[in-house]
C-alpha cells in the first residue's frame, strides 16, 4: 500500500479540521461544536481515561462515535498506539462504531499503513477502498485524464471512472 505524507500531528489535525468547518455551515451548531473541542481538550488533559470515553459516547448514536472517536484518536497520537487506540475504543458501550470512527481518523492522520494489517485484511472492501485511494492521488497529482488545455496520458481512464 502506498505512503503519503502526512504534516500534521493527529491532534493538530483533529483540531484544524474543527476549525475549517465553516461557521455559515447550518449542519453543526454552536453547541455541537463545543462539544467537538471538549473532547479534543478532555483527551488533551485526561488521556485514554474509560470514564470520559462513557461520557462522551453513552449510547449507540452517531454523535457517540463521533465524540468517542475523537477522544480516542487524540488520546492514542502516535502511529505505533493505533492498535491500542482502537482496543480502547472497542471498550465504549458501543464500541464497534467508536472504533470504527477512531480508525478512520487515525487513518487518515496516518496512513493506511498505521493500521494494523489483521484488522485492515479482513475488510471485505479493502482492496477497492486501497484501490480507489490510489486513484483519486493518481488523478490530483499525474492527471491521467488530462485536464482543460491537454490530453490525458492513459487512454482508459475514461472507461474506468467515466465523467457522465
Amino acid at each position: 500500500m502506498a505512503t503519503y505524507p502526512h504534516p500534521y500531528e493527529p491532534d493538530q489535525a483533529l483540531l484544524e479540521g474543527l476549525y475549517a468547518i465553516p461557521d455559515a455551515d447550518r449542519s453543526l451548531t454552536a453547541a455541537e461544536r463545543d462539544r467537538l473541542h471538549a473532547a479534543l481538550q478532555q483527551a488533551e488533559d485526561q488521556p485514554a481515561d474509560a470514564g470520559h470515553l462513557a461520557e462522551l459516547a453513552p449510547d449507540a448514536t452517531a454523535p457517540s462515535a463521533l465524540l468517542g472517536g475523537l477522544y480516542v484518536a487524540a488520546s492514542f497520537p502516535e502511529p505505533a498506539q493505533v492498535h491500542d487506540a482502537l482496543r480502547f475504543a472497542a471498550g465504549a458501550l458501543d464500541g464497534d462504531s467508536v472504533a470504527c470512527m477512531t480508525g478512520a481518523l487515525l487513518g487518515a492522520a496516518h496512513g493506511v499503513e498505521a493500521l494494523p494489517i489483521d484488522l485492515v485484511s479482513r475488510h471485505e472492501l479493502a482492496w477497492v477502498l486501497d484501490t480507489l485511494a490510489r486513484d483519486l492521488i493518481t488523478q490530483l497529482t499525474d492527471s491521467p485524464s488530462g485536464g482543460e488545455y491537454n490530453g490525458g496520458w492513459d487512454p482508459h481512464w475514461w472507461n474506468r471512472y467515466p465523467g457522465w
